[in-house]
């Protein structure tokens, strides 16, 4: 109820943490973050703790802040957590964006969000800094083509809810024939996007050109039709959303104003949009240094 109230100006943002204190500090700090970067957001920003000892931690931190504090007492295999956020959230009719903790929000990318294709069922960052040359292609790391660090969804669709539903269900155990289940779950979603059942209707959107997997990409290289249907994946700008350390060099000297940000669409620019709208220290540490080092640390700095 909390969340639809909070959903009627645009989708509600949610990112996550659990009791330790270096990750309730980074979920601290990207609401500050929105705080003073995006105010607009903040009403529809909520953080969600994992245990009643996150929850004391994250409510003490946000103090004052406008930001949502939620309660989650039992969250189950942690591994899956953001899928069955995203997927909670939008089947209750709810637009949203789940995000990692580790992030800074720049500005609001909310109405550029809106801007989703309307064949679109969810949108990701990447970690290729030129989608429109290594997507998918056989020479990039599957892990690097979508990053699920930022996701939106505007709906529960039905071949997004079948597609999450079954690479949860097919990661579910922790040893399968023997083998352990992959840590890390953005390199399993790319791998299982190329190689699992759902790979024969899955498509991305990138600016104004559509990609589809190779199958057999790592073995054979044979190129095929995209489908018409089947689930659609809306491919962000990396310079807008810069989630790879690629990305910083070429979003940040942007976003000093020296000349403007692609818009996403292929040979075409947007000259009154300053990027990027956010930063992710994935893969990156010590994080906190990181953040301090560009000035992007907020818990020290007054509201």
């Amino acid at each position: 109820a909390a969340l639809e109230e909070r959903s009627r100006d645009g989708p509600v943002v949610l990112t996550w943490t659990t009791a330790g204190s270096e990750y309730v500090a980074l979920a601290a700090n990207l609401a500050r973050s929105v705080a003073t970067n995006a105010p607009g957001l903040l009403s529809r920003f909520a953080v969600v703790a994992l245990g009643n000892t996150a929850f004391r931690a994250v409510s003490k931190r946000l103090a004052g802040s406008g930001a949502l504090a939620m309660l989650l007492a039992s969250w189950g295999d942690l591994w899956s957590l953001r899928w069955r956020l995203l997927l909670t959230v939008l089947c209750q009719g709810v637009a949203a964006i789940v995000m990692d903790a580790d992030m800074v929000v720049l500005q609001d990318f909310t109405s550029h969000l809106a801007s989703m294709p309307v064949e679109g069922d969810i949108a990701f960052a990447t970690d290729l800094i030129a989608p429109e040359k290594a997507l998918w292609q056989a020479w990039v790391r599957p892990g690097d083509n979508f990053n699920v660090g930022f996701m939106y969804g505007s709906a529960c669709s039905e071949g997004l809810l079948r597609a999450v539903a079954a690479f949860v269900d097919q990661h579910g155990d922790e040893v399968r024939n023997g083998l352990p289940r992959d840590p890390f779950d953005q390199r399993a979603f790319n791998k299982w996007l190329v190689w699992g059942p759902e790979a024969e209707g899955v498509r991305a959107l990138y600016g104004n050109a559509t990609f589809c997997p190779v199958l057999g990409a790592y073995r054979f290289g044979r190129p095929r039709v995209c489908p018409h249907a089947g689930l659609a994946l809306w491919v962000l700008d990396p310079l807008l959303f810069a989630s790879a350390a690629l990305s910083f060099r070429g979003a940040f000297a942007r976003r000093a104003g020296s000349e403007p940000v692609r818009s996403g669409r292929l040979g075409q620019e947007r000259p009154s949009l300053r990027g990027p709208f956010l930063a992710h220290a994935n893969g990156l540490g010590p994080k906190e240094y990181w953040f301090r080092d560009r000035s992007w640390w907020y818990l020290e700095k007054p509201l």
